[in-house]
């Protein structure tokens, strides 16, 4: 009898002992594979309860948010090969793997291909976009006081410490806030303003945080060319605020910026209504304002005009809102043109200048 107790406990301890060793190997596989989950924006594909205006963009309907499962710039965890073209002026001009996730999925550029790239941080009802080019950066917006910290983030995980420039498009809290945050934690060569200081309490501010920060504060005017490395991001300030200062007139009034790289161009529109849209179609050149991806007006708020479209022709647009879309989405989904809203997460595009590459950001992502 006292044997067999014996043997019973042994039979335990070695149960006991395998469990232990099962837990700790099973542990050190969800490890390994933590590195791989990614967070997926939500799928929106019925509005739910607290969207009863928001109308799902197309990637949401079509892609089920699986455009959340790539990689940075390009590519996404799962795929096995990856497919390198050499030559890539057969492609298409946008390369759209948010609302299409499983057309060149496998694709990237090829190693050491010099590239643009343009990254949108996950904020929406503000505005800011980064501009990276030959090692050279410049931001575009600083993006409002709370959500300067994803700007930031973004700035960190990009390894950008050196903001050769930050744009102002115009002056209003959702575009310059977040300017205190970023001045102080990246170094900021300057600030450009089309603005004076004293215009309204935003330039004021402006203003006073850039002397606080040490950064020169510059102004700007129409047809101003800056260079990015090896791109051009060319001002069109040809909307004039007709003696108004109000919300309305200075959003109007926004610096419209075009974006050039090779043959690839991206215009970034700030908060010009739809007014504003069609005064300044009328006071540029045919084919000026022509564009592969449009950072959309005004976060979505407004409907763009069919003129103002019709002259930028984008295969692509980008919405920076969350709740107050409902005119854009609705327009753009009714006409068939698509579009990525950041209200799901940041987008990254890079071009090589022959074909734009867009995929959604990720959570953990960080470049090495």
């Amino acid at each position: 009898m006292v044997f067999r107790n014996h043997i019973g406990r042994m039979l335990a301890l070695l149960l006991a002992v395998t469990l232990v060793l099962a837990a700790g190997s099973a542990a050190a596989e969800g490890r390994r594979r933590t590195r791989l989950v990614v967070s997926t924006p939500k799928p929106q594909t019925t509005p739910g309860p607290e969207d009863d205006e928001e109308l799902p963009s197309l990637q949401d309907v079509e892609g089920g948010g699986l455009g959340a499962l790539q990689s940075i710039f390009g590519g996404n965890g799962y795929a096995t090969s990856t497919f390198q073209a050499t030559d890539t002026s057969a492609m298409p001009v946008v390369i759209d793997r948010v609302n299409r996730p499983y057309e060149y999925r496998n694709f990237e550029f090829a190693s050491g291909t010099e590239l643009l790239k343009v990254v949108y941080p996950p904020i929406y009802d503000c505005d800011a976009a980064l501009i990276m080019c030959g090692g050279h950066n410049v931001l575009i917006d600083c993006g409002d006081a709370a959500q300067s910290y994803s700007v930031v983030d973004m700035l960190s995980r990009l390894r950008v410490k050196r903001l050769d420039a930050i744009i102002i498009s115009h002056p209003h809290h959702d575009h310059t806030d977040g300017f205190p945050v970023i001045a102080a934690n990246v170094k900021v060569g300057a600030v450009y303003s089309n603005y004076g200081v004293d215009f309204n309490s935003h330039t004021q501010d402006l203003y006073r945080w850039a002397a606080e920060a040490g950064v020169p504060v510059k102004l700007y005017g129409d047809g101003e060319v800056f260079s990015v490395g090896s791109a051009s991001l060319k001002t069109y300030l040809r909307v004039g605020l007709n003696g108004s200062t109000s919300g309305s007139a200075v959003n109007n009034a926004s610096a419209v910026m075009l974006l050039r790289w090779k043959g690839r161009t991206m215009l970034f529109t700030g908060d010009i209504e739809p007014t504003g849209q069609v005064q300044l179609v009328g006071n540029v050149a045919a084919g000026a304002l022509k564009a592969d991806i449009l950072k959309y007006p005004h976060h979505g708020v407004n409907p763009v005009e069919p003129v103002f479209m019709d002259a930028v022709k984008p295969k692509l647009s980008i919405i920076t809102n969350k709740d107050r879309n409902k005119p854009a989405q609705e327009g753009l989904t009714w006409r068939g043109w698509p579009f990525i809203n950041t209200r799901y997460g940041g987008v990254v595009c890079q071009t090589d200048g022959n074909c734009w590459l867009v995929d959604r950001l990720i959570d953990n992502w960080r470049i090495d």
